[in-house]
């Protein structure tokens, strides 16, 4: 995976070398571009901040907007290859749990709570946060009848924030309940990015999905995503 990150970086580096040296202006070879979709957010399992079989409600669909630049880095007559360095938004999401405390209450295989569990209620988790980063990308592409078909890929390093609250947490019914408090690292993290674009003239409509791994330790949690799907249109200038 890591020479895969390298290669991208590479290419994008070289590539922009030779581009530059044959272009002719600056707007020859970067573009400034702007999209907005929607993501829909998918969850990392059952027990993460929520309990399948439990009364919840998840809010993992948000508003997506990107703003970036693009080039060629490689054109001939009917196809080519482009960069894409572009920040993006994957947008606002949210949870709510009505779930046991004890994980040893709940079993992820039947997505139902265990027999003889351990006697304490059930507690209140309510969690949001965002996800946000800059995508690296190449997108190799052709021409067909004025239409364009590129597969884009490549890195997105990123930045999560999820914020967990759990209100009325009871370990044992020896102790009164109380409330906690769970974050993500709030450290750059690696994604990557992967899609299928179709456009014409400087539009291009764009279906991406996001890898979107949470590293935690000790003192941090996982966010409650694995990774986001995005269907977006994209413009040109």
């Amino acid at each position: 995976m890591k020479i895969f990150h390298t290669a991208i970086i590479a290419g994008m580096a070289l590539a922009l070398t030779i581009s530059s040296a044959h272009a002719d202006s600056i707007s020859d070879y970067v573009h400034l571009e702007l999209g907005a979709g929607v993501s829909w957010y998918q969850t990392l399992s059952d027990g993460v901040w929520y309990q399948q079989g439990m009364q919840h409600s998840l809010g993992l669909s948000a508003p997506v907007l990107m703003g970036g630049f693009t080039g060629p880095l490689w054109k001939r007559e009917s196809w080519g290859i482009d960069w894409h360095a572009d920040y993006v938004s994957l947008g606002h999401v949210s949870s709510q749990c009505e779930c046991t405390p004890d994980d040893a209450n709940y079993s992820t295989q039947t997505h139902s709570l265990v027999a003889n569990q351990n006697p304490v209620p059930n507690a209140n988790f309510v969690g949001n946060g965002n996800a946000q980063g800059i995508e690296l990308t190449l997108e190799p592409y052709v021409l067909y009848r004025g239409w364009r078909f590129g597969l884009e890929g490549g890195i997105f390093p990123y930045r999560p924030s999820w914020d967990e609250t759990i209100y009325g947490w009871q370990g044992d019914m020896s102790v009164a309940p109380k409330t906690l408090t769970a974050h993500t690292p709030r450290s750059i993290q690696l994604g990557e990015v992967v899609g299928l674009n179709v456009g014409r003239g400087p539009l291009t409509v764009a279906l991406q999905h996001y890898f979107l791994p949470t590293r935690f330790d000790a003192q941090h949690s996982p966010a409650i995503w694995s990774g986001a799907t995005v269907l977006m249109v994209k413009y040109r200038f």
